[in-house]
């Protein structure tokens, strides 16, 4: 039900690339052992982006018509930059895990969200 509810929640559509493109880095992990080095650059690039965001942006920017917001920025960019420094350390399952419990913050975020307003 819950997977159901998310089909019908009116979100812009780059969220839904955005959390493609956050699967394809872990797919991307597990199957590129010889990109490390360039995935934690991308990783980091990520953290940093979406630290900047929490902390420079405005609070509520629109993005097409609708709101994006980057309340959740902060703990976006952690996880990111966790998950860089895993990947550089070779612990893979770490980042991986990582990066996945960003997608599930993300989606149950975007669906509470939803449920509250």
């Amino acid at each position: 039900m819950f997977f159901l509810n998310i089909y019908y929640m009116t979100i812009n559509s780059a969220w839904y690339l955005c959390i493609a493109v956050r699967l394809s880095l872990i797919a991307l992990i597990y199957t590129n052992r010889q990109y490390y080095n360039v995935l934690v650059y991308v990783l980091f690039a990520l953290g940093i982006f979406f630290s900047y965001n929490a902390h420079l942006s405005a609070n509520a920017k629109t993005l097409g018509t609708k709101p994006y917001l980057y309340n959740t920025s902060y703990a976006n960019g952690l996880l990111y930059l966790l998950a860089a420094y895993s990947l550089q350390k070779n612990e893979i399952n770490a980042a991986c895990a990582l990066l996945l419990s960003d997608v599930i913050f993300s989606v149950s975020n975007r669906y509470l969200q939803t449920k509250l307003n």
